[in-house]
């Protein structure tokens, strides 16, 4: 009997696909590595988009393509282990991705698997709070990378093939609004990368709403003292670290335990873009619960009476003393950066550093134009 690949599903790890066929009247869940689920699709292709069944005689139940009955769990058995080895955090995505893409030009349905044991929130049928990857980076003295640039769920998920941290979100500058942030967050959390936005204030309800909407990280702007900075970590944090509003956010829906846990996974980011926070610095160091101090040049140098000009040689040696001194504290330091400086600042002991992807876009757009007008002039 011939039964056709009706969609392949995505671990919320990447750590494994499924495969869902229908064998017997019966949907067949298979999980597996990528190479694996090409194989099948392009079973599929050789067979009419039906892969073959054949049958596992010391089981008795039907393989796909010499796929071992251990590796295929029904619906009422429930989801079964994924073959192969763990993927770690980092590397979400990258040995199944292409895999995927081309299980698409087989036919297959692809989409996003639920209630999949290999899900590392998922504990005996208890969500567990999702973690938070730029923490995690941090905690093992990693660098964290951030990009900046879209407000739209389709470019995150773009976005999402990349080895990158965090999709910085912008809700003071940009479109972002709550109403935008749960398919936003949602994205973000597909692809495991930490949803970072940047709210309008310094405002206790602005914070705890974003957080409450689904963000895994807040960055403050204009942070200038130690009271500022004590006032984030009261609308960020639950009690006892804070005055967080007692409520589950839409991280929290169904997780065990959140309001005990969320502080945990929470990020917290303050940005240093005023000459009087650089004064103040050594005080806003003091305060605890705060991820990054980050310093932000473009507002910084307008404060130092350079605006637009960053690459001053006052404002690059108060960027760089401001760094040193929050390394030199003990936390963590972030700022802004590009292809050509983020290794000079990573050596200064930088370890948040966000970009903007639309420089790339220019850049290879400005290449392309400029080969294609150089081909055509022979």
């Amino acid at each position: 009997m011939q039964k056709r690949v009706e969609h392949v599903d995505v671990d919320e790890d990447a750590d494994a696909l499924e495969v869902h066929v229908g064998i017997e009247g019966r949907r067949v869940r298979r999980k597996c590595d990528g190479e694996r689920v090409l194989a099948l699709c392009a079973g599929a292709d050789r067979h009419g988009d039906e892969p073959q069944e054949s049958q596992d005689h010391e089981a008795g139940e039907p393989t796909l393509h010499g796929v071992s009955s251990s590796d295929i769990a029904t619906e009422r058995d429930g989801p079964g282990e994924p073959c192969g080895d763990d993927t770690p955090s980092g590397g979400r995505g990258e040995a199944h991705e292409p895999a995927v893409r081309r299980a698409y030009a087989s036919g297959a349905r692809i989409r996003p698997a639920v209630g999949t044991r290999r899900s590392p929130t998922r504990e005996g049928g208890c969500m567990k709070i999702r973690p938070n990857r730029v923490k995690e980076k941090l905690a093992a003295g990693h660098v964290a990378t951030i990009v900046a640039g879209t407000n739209e769920p389709d470019l995150i998920d773009q976005l999402g093939t990349l080895d990158v941290d965090g999709i910085w979100l912008e809700g003071e500058h940009g479109g972002v609004d709550y109403g935008d942030l749960g398919n936003l967050t949602r994205a973000c959390d597909l692809w495991g990368k930490t949803s970072v936005v940047r709210v309008m204030d310094n405002d206790y309800a602005t914070i705890y709403r974003t957080l409450d909407r689904g963000a895994q990280g807040i960055v403050v702007p204009h942070v200038n003292n130690r009271a500022e900075a004590e006032s984030v970590v009261g609308a960020g944090k639950f009690a006892p670290l804070g005055k967080r509003g007692m409520y589950t956010s839409r991280q929290g829906f169904g997780v065990d335990g959140y309001l005990k846990t969320a502080n945990d996974q929470s990020l917290l980011i303050v940005l240093i873009e005023d000459i009087v926070a650089v004064r103040s610095l050594d005080e806003i160091l003091k305060v605890d619960h705060i991820d990054c101090f980050f310093v932000a040049p473009s507002d910084l140098a307008t404060s130092m009476g350079q605006i637009g000009n960053t690459a001053h040689p006052e404002v690059q040696q108060t960027i760089d003393g401001a760094i040193k001194r929050i390394v030199q504290s003990g936390r963590v330091a972030g700022t802004l950066v590009n292809v050509g400086n983020v290794e000079r600042y990573t050596r200064l002991g930088v370890r948040v550093v966000m970009t903007s992807f639309f420089p790339w876009i220019q850049a290879g757009a400005k290449e392309l134009i400029e080969r294609a007008a150089a081909g055509a002039r022979g």
